[in-house]
């Protein structure tokens, strides 16, 4: 966010001291830094890869998203360049077991890459809705302890955002 003596238009280089300059790549392209591997998700606006540090060899998650020109209005479901920083601003405050890490992140040729830890085992919607009908066509279901646990799980992350 800018302060209130700021007249430029929204940039992530604002003129107040913001911790997601803190994380943002100059240094090194995304390339230079990370193998891209496979898609592992798709949304609207968005492609998710998996993609693995060439130093470390740590594993991590990459949300490509491309960048509105500076200003433009947003049409019906589109992001703004403003809500765009504003997701990998409140994504970097987060600490909390249940909610995903933002390790880094890359701004190159009107696209921002996301860089995130990487959650093996698919989305919780996927992981539900497979749980469906058995091997045999019975009707699976999760256990009751299973399902306090993804709960709790839930629970505990939203308490948190809300307790920010």
């Amino acid at each position: 966010m800018h302060s209130r003596n700021c007249k430029k238009e929204f940039s992530p280089f604002c003129c107040r001291r913001n911790p997601i300059h803190d994380k943002l790549r100059k240094d090194a392209t995304v390339r230079e830094v990370y193998k891209l591997g496979r898609t592992i998700g798709t949304g609207g606006f968005s492609v998710v890869k998996m993609v693995t540090d060439r130093a470390t060899g740590e594993v991590l998650a990459c949300k490509v998203m491309t960048l509105p020109p500076p200003g433009k209005k947003a049409g019906d479901g589109e992001s703004t360049r403003e809500d765009i920083f504003k997701e990998i601003d409140i994504l970097m405050q987060m600490r909390h077991e249940n909610i995903i890490y933002l390790k880094e992140y890359f701004e190159e040729s009107g696209r921002m890459y996301v860089i995130m830890e990487y959650l093996a085992g698919g989305e919780l919607l996927e992981a539900l809705l497979a749980k469906e009908k058995g091997a045999d066509g019975t009707e699976a279901h999760y256990s009751e302890a299973d399902a306090r646990i993804i709960f709790r799980q839930l629970i505990n992350g939203i308490k948190y955002l809300h307790d920010m």
